[in-house]
Formats: structure tokens, C-alpha cells, sequence
């Protein structure tokens, strides 16, 4: 019969195991999404300094992104005080 100290034993291992994996498969999704969003960011600067618009339907119009994106977008320029608040 097995003791359920070595059950305990063989989960760890396995969750430290499986942490690894992780962190090999999802590390490099993680640096691929950043340079996405950091591409999307500097095309959406300049398209709101260039046409003096800026919403989250107009960032999604024009950068065929997704609601979400569009907003996270947004809040960063208004963030880094490319926009003011009440632009939107």
C-alpha cells in the first residue's frame, strides 16, 4: 500500500514538473504578445496624434483589434500622456 507521504512526494514533483513546462511553452507567448501590443501601441500613437481621434471603436476600426486590445491601448496613452482623458 502505498504511504501517502509518497503520494504527497510524487505530486510535488510533478507540480515543480509541470511548472517548467510552463514556463517553457508560455514564456515565449507571453514575449510574442508584448511585442504585439508595443507594435500596436506605436501604430496607434501615431494614428491618434494624426487624425486627433481617439476611442476604443476608432483603435479597433483602424487596427483591426479586438475590444479588449483596443481599450488596454487606450488606457496606455492616456497613461503616458499622449491623450488626455476627456479626448476620448
Amino acid at each position: 500500500m502505498t504511504d501517502i507521504k509518497d503520494v504527497e512526494k510524487r505530486v510535488n514533483e510533478l507540480e515543480i514538473r509541470l511548472k517548467r513546462v510552463e514556463d517553457k511553452i508560455l514564456k515565449p507567448l507571453d514575449t510574442n504578445e508584448e511585442k504585439l501590443m508595443n507594435a500596436l501601441y506605436d501604430k496607434a500613437k501615431e494614428l491618434v496624434l494624426k487624425n486627433n481621434r481617439s476611442s476604443v471603436i476608432f483603435l479597433q476600426k483602424k487596427l483591426i483589434i479586438d475590444m479588449a486590445r483596443a481599450k488596454k491601448i487606450l488606457e496606455k496613452l492616456q497613461k503616458n500622456g499622449v491623450i488626455k482623458t476627456n479626448q476620448t
